[in-house]
C-alpha cells in the first residue's frame, strides 16, 4: 500500500483553502440573514398595515351597528311608548302592550294618534227598525322620557268618559260638540328587561274581544317580566292589580290577574304562541255601575250585586304559518274562557278566528273570519266585546276584509251576524232571529 504524506507547503495551501471557503460561507450566511431580515421587516410592516385596515373596518362596522341599534330602539319605543294606538298590521292576538319607558335618542317626547271614520247599518231586530249611523273616534297620546328608565304618558280620546268599552261618538245630537277626556295617564318604569306601569294604561295582556274589549284601559298597576329568551323561544309573565271601583262606605271592587305566555318558532315557517291567564274579580258593590257596566250578566235578587263571582280562566293560542309565502301568512287565534266562580251553568265562552294575507304595504289586503260564543256569566260583561248589541249570551259570525289604501291609511269592511245563545234566559219578549250588522271603517294613523 502506498502511503501519502503532506508536506508543509501542502498543508499551508490546504489551510488557506479552508479559510477561503469558510469566509465565503460566512459572507453567504450574512447576506442570507440580511435578506431574510429585510423580507421579514417588509412582511411585518405589511401585516401591521393590514391589521390597521381591519381594525378601522371593524370600528366602522361597530359604529354602523350602534347606529342601527339606536334606530331600532327608537322605532320600537315609538311603537310601544305611546302604546294606545293599535297597529292594524299586528298579529291576530295582540302582544303585551305595557308602555316602554327606555329611549335611546335625544328626542324625549313621542306623540302618536289615530282617527277612525265609520258607517254602520244594523238590521231590524227586537221590534226595532233598521239603524244607520255615522261614527267617529279620535285619539292623541304622548309619552315623555323623564330618564332613560322612567316615562310619563297620557292620551286624549273622544267618547263618553263613563263608558270604558268604547271611544266612539255617534254623529248627530243637533251637531253638538264632542266629549273629550283622558283614557290613559300613567308612569312607566323599566328595570333590566322588565317593565312596570301605574295609573290608567293600555291593557297589558294578550287577549281577544271575547274577554277584553280593545278600548278598555285598566286603572292600577301592572308589571311584565321576561323570564326566558333563547332566541327561538320566549317565556314571560304579566301581572296586574286593577282598581275597578273605590267606595267610601261600601266594599271596594278590584281584580288580581296574571298571564304566563310562551312564544316559540318551529323552523322558519311556523310560529306558535300560548298564553294562560287567571283573573280574580272581587266586586264589592254595584252602586257606581250602570246598565252599560252590567250588560247582560245575571244579577242577584234586588239587582244590587252580581249573581255570580267572576274568576276567569282564559287561554289564548296563536299560530302563524308562512310556508305558502311571506305575503300569504295563515293566521289562527283561539280563545277559551271559563268562569270558575259562576253560580249558573252558563259559564263558558270561546272564539276562533282565521286570517289570510298580510297588511304591510300599500295595496295589501287581508281577509279574516271569526266565530264566537259566550254564555251569560262566562265573562264580566262590563269589559268584554262591544262590537255587537250583546255582551254575553250570544253566538257571533264575523267576516272582515282589510285593505291598505295609503301609508298609515286602512279600509275595512266587516259583516257581523249574531243572535242569542240561549233565548230562554232573556227576560224580554221578541224573537231569536239573527241580527246583521255591517261596518265600513277608514283608519288614519299618525
Amino acid at each position: 500500500m502506498r502511503s501519502i504524506s503532506l508536506t508543509s507547503a501542502d498543508r499551508c495551501k490546504r489551510s488557506n483553502s479552508l479559510s477561503l471557503v469558510t469566509s465565503i460561507l460566512v459572507v453567504i450566511c450574512v447576506l442570507a440573514y440580511s435578506g431574510l431580515s429585510n423580507a421579514a421587516e417588509v412582511a411585518t410592516v405589511e401585516l401591521h398595515e393590514k391589521i390597521d385596515q381591519l381594525e378601522a373596518a371593524l370600528k366602522d362596522l361597530q359604529d354602523e351597528l350602534s347606529a342601527l341599534r339606536a334606530q331600532a330602539d327608537k322605532l320600537q319605543t315609538s311603537a310601544s311608548a305611546v302604546s294606545q294606538v293599535p297597529a292594524r298590521t299586528t298579529a291576530t292576538a295582540p302582544e303585551s302592550r305595557l308602555p316602554s319607558p327606555a329611549r335611546s335618542d335625544d328626542n324625549r317626547l313621542d306623540v302618536a294618534g289615530d282617527f277612525r271614520l265609520r258607517y254602520e247599518n244594523t238590521s231590524a231586530h227586537a221590534g226595532l227598525p233598521d239603524r244607520n249611523r255615522g261614527v267617529l273616534r279620535g285619539r292623541l297620546g304622548a309619552a315623555y322620557k323623564v330618564t332613560d328608565a322612567l316615562t310619563a304618558g297620557a292620551r286624549l280620546t273622544t267618547g263618553d268618559p263613563g263608558d270604558p268599552n268604547t271611544a266612539d261618538v255617534t254623529m248627530g245630537d243637533f251637531v253638538n260638540d264632542l266629549d273629550v277626556s283622558l283614557d290613559q295617564a300613567y308612569i312607566a318604569y323599566r328595570f333590566g328587561n322588565h317593565r312596570a306601569v301605574g295609573g290608567k294604561f293600555s291593557n297589558p295582556f294578550k287577549r281577544t274581544d271575547l274577554v277584553w274589549d280593545g278600548d278598555v284601559n285598566p286603572y292600577g298597576a301592572a308589571a311584565h317580566f321576561n323570564l326566558l329568551n333563547t332566541g327561538g323561544s320566549a317565556l314571560s309573565l304579566t301581572a296586574i292589580y286593577s282598581i275597578i271601583d273605590e267606595q267610601v262606605i261600601r266594599d271596594d271592587s278590584d281584580m288580581l290577574g296574571a298571564q304566563l305566555s310562551l312564544d316559540t318558532h318551529f323552523g322558519s315557517d311556523l310560529k306558535l304562541g300560548l298564553s294562560a291567564a287567571y283573573y280574580d274579580y272581587d266586586i264589592g258593590s254595584l252602586a257606581n255601575a250602570d246598565l252599560g257596566d252590567i250588560r247582560g250578566n245575571n244579577l242577584a235578587p234586588g239587582g244590587t250585586a252580581y249573581l255570580s263571582d267572576f274568576n276567569l280562566f282564559d287561554v289564548v293560542a296563536t299560530v302563524e304559518y308562512t310556508g305558502i309565502g311571506e305575503a300569504w301568512p295563515l293566521l289562527f287565534t283561539g280563545d277559551y274562557v271559563k268562569n270558575t266562580g259562576a253560580a249558573v251553568p252558563e259559564d263558558t265562552g270561546y272564539r276562533l278566528q282565521f286570517g289570510l294575507r298580510q297588511l304591510a304595504e300599500v295595496g295589501d289586503w287581508r281577509i279574516r273570519y271569526g266565530y264566537s260564543m259566550a254564555q251569560t256569566d262566562a265573562v264580566l260583561a262590563a269589559f268584554s266585546n262591544d262590537n255587537i248589541t250583546y255582551a254575553t249570551n250570544y253566538r257571533l259570525h264575523a267576516l272582515t276584509v282589510d285593505y291598505m289604501l295609503a301609508p298609515h291609511t286602512f279600509l275595512d269592511l266587516t259583516a257581523y251576524r249574531y243572535k242569542r245563545d240561549d233565548f230562554s234566559l232573556v227576560m224580554q219578549p221578541g224573537s231569536n232571529d239573527y241580527v246583521d250588522r255591517i261596518r265600513f271603517n277608514m283608519y288614519v294613523e299618525f
